[in-house]
């Protein structure tokens, strides 16, 4: 009898812990959407706070322009730029930056000859175009979607600093960017002007 309560004890927390994991874990798929935390480029102020359900910790207006900004729970920081009331650029700043592998980005320094690298495992993101920024102190992982609203939204994944990490520092992701690609603003006016208010 003793057993069978240890049992089924064990049975339960185990059964707890592994729906705890799931609940936590995000698909590899999910980092690479046109979204963050299920805001996308176009949405409405209304939309965010729906979604957010509190006021952003700090905001800076400027003429046509707004930025607003939310401290996550588990320490992340959520930008949102407004652009006439509708977002016009998100960014998601993490807290403790992530291995690269765990988003499936291949490294700007991998030799083509990489057996790891060349496998035919389909999870590679080879659709990112890999380079760095001005001053080669970031790696930046970019590609560029059509949205339904008839835009292009540009995603792109920056490496931590190379001035923090050293020669590891494309090891590990920073923040995740979602911005309208150079050239699309009046396709973005024009679909947002289409859209209903809330």
């Amino acid at each position: 009898m003793r057993k069978n309560r240890q049992f089924i004890l064990l049975a339960a927390w185990t059964l707890l812990l592994n729906t705890v994991g799931l609940a936590q874990s995000v698909s590899p798929e999910e980092d690479h959407r046109l979204s963050i935390l299920g805001l996308q480029l176009g949405m409405t102020a209304q939309d965010v706070s729906d979604r957010l359900k509190r006021p952003a910790d700090a905001a800076n207006d400027q003429k046509d322009h707004t930025i607003l900004t939310w401290k996550l729970a588990e320490g992340n920081l959520l930008r949102v730029d407004f652009w006439r009331d509708h977002i016009a650029a998100l960014r998601l700043v993490y807290k403790h930056p992530r291995p690269t592998t765990d988003l499936w980005l291949v490294p700007l320094s991998s030799p083509a000859s990489s057996t790891e690298l060349t496998s035919p495992d389909p999870r590679w993101r080879r659709d990112y175009k890999v380079t760095q920024d001005n001053d080669r102190m970031h790696v930046v992982w970019t590609r560029d979607e059509a949205a339904p609203e008839g835009y292009h939204v540009r995603i792109a994944f920056w490496s931590a600093s190379k001035k923090q990490l050293g020669e590891r520092y494309e090891e590990f992701v920073e923040l995740k960017d979602l911005s309208l690609v150079p050239g699309d603003i009046a396709r973005f006016e024009q679909a947002i002007t289409g859209l209903p208010k809330h």
